[in-house]
């Protein structure tokens, strides 16, 4: 086995990592319409059952357009290995979770487009997504960094 590498921090227990508050600010860089946006905000990781709560909530401003914005998602135990699966909030698949070596890649086929990503934990109170997707409309990079909130910073609701 390789060691990882030295600007990430491999996860035993991701439950234990994500616990809690963290700020959240997102970049999108659409090269095919030459815009770029961000959303920023927080997000909350909240252990539900078996699995674990993601819960964002942001303002997104995008080509003039200024809003809120929020989603859900559930990561559940990998019933076929020892990783994690990212669900959206309908059950629906979006991505394998398994930071053990402190990264993991993910595609996720969206209709006719393509999200190709990687979650990064950088440090025990930082990581980031970073998606580029493809397709044909769509040309475009995503990418999220997470900072752990101190206790006193608040909860995002």
């Amino acid at each position: 086995m390789t060691s990882p590498a030295a600007d990430l921090l491999p996860v035993a227990d991701l439950r234990a990592f994500l616990a809690g508050s963290w700020s959240l600010e997102r970049t999108i860089e659409d090269r095919g319409n030459d815009q770029r946006g961000t959303v920023r905000g927080t997000a909350e990781f909240v252990a539900d059952g078996s699995g674990i709560r993601w819960i964002e909530h942001g303002t997104v401003q995008l080509a003039g357009y200024v809003g809120e914005a929020s989603r859900e998602l559930e990561i559940v135990p990998d019933p076929v290995g020892d990783g994690w699966l990212v669900r959206f909030d309908d059950g629906r698949p979006f991505h394998p979770l398994d930071l053990r070596s402190g990264s993991c890649d993910a595609v996720h086929p969206c209709r006719a487009d393509r999200y190709a990503g990687q979650v990064r934990a950088t440090s025990s109170a930082s990581f980031e997504v970073d998606w580029q997707v493809t397709g044909p409309a769509k040309d475009q990079r995503i990418r999220t960094r997470y900072a752990r909130l101190r206790p006193d910073e608040g909860r995002s609701r």
